[in-house]
């Protein structure tokens, strides 16, 4: 970088979003298959959640393993449906916590979501070794980030937070028209 000049300001345009703009994108809840839940297995119907998303999810919270007495670590900001599944995307806090679970989200240590839900149609089948539940509409109530989670595939798939921008300086001249007055009439005193 070239040295200042004396009556020269070196302008510097910078841009940094803050933790607060860090978000994640995941697969919150897999459609199809089924999903062993230990006393029972369960099926995500395609478009289970469609009209809990339209209706109010848009901010629903993101928390830590489904800890529902703690403060959220973020909020949902949008979601998309496909035949896989349910796709969210969550803003962070810029609470410490949430910097710390945003990070251990970025660097592969948490990567598990789960959805907590409340099942308004569910169909069940009792015919093989564990009853089987088809859950046909359900109400979202919150995602978590969590280490396992109960469907396999259920995952973060993305981290971003956006990075320090520095561009060149752009030199500016100073104006100092009070400093230049008494420069001028120094210099007459002094007979320059």
């Amino acid at each position: 970088m070239p040295a200042v000049l004396p009556g020269e300001v070196r302008s510097y345009a910078v841009e940094f979003r803050s933790q607060k703009n860090r978000t994640m994108r995941g697969l919150a809840a897999p459609y199809g298959g089924v999903h062993d839940l230990g006393p029972f297995t369960e099926t995500l119907q395609a478009g289970c959640f469609s009209k809990s998303i339209r209706e109010a999810a848009a901010s629903l919270p993101l928390l830590m393993h489904h800890d529902h007495g703690s403060i959220p670590v973020g909020r949902a900001v949008s979601w998309e449906e496909d035949d896989s599944g349910l796709v969210g995307e969550w803003q962070f806090d810029s609470r410490a916590e949430a910097v710390e679970a945003a990070r251990l989200a970025d660097e592969g240590y948490l990567t598990g979501l789960s959805v907590g839900f409340q099942p308004l149609r569910c169909e069940r089948d009792d015919n093989g070794d564990k009853p089987h539940l088809v859950q046909r509409e359900a109400k979202l109530l919150e995602t978590s980030l969590v280490t396992i989670p109960a469907y396999d595939s259920a995952r973060v798939l993305m981290v971003r937070s956006a990075a320090l921008v520095v561009p060149e300086p752009v030199a500016v001249p100073r104006s100092t028209p009070m400093l230049d007055e008494w420069r001028s009439r120094l210099a007459a005193l002094r007979g320059v």
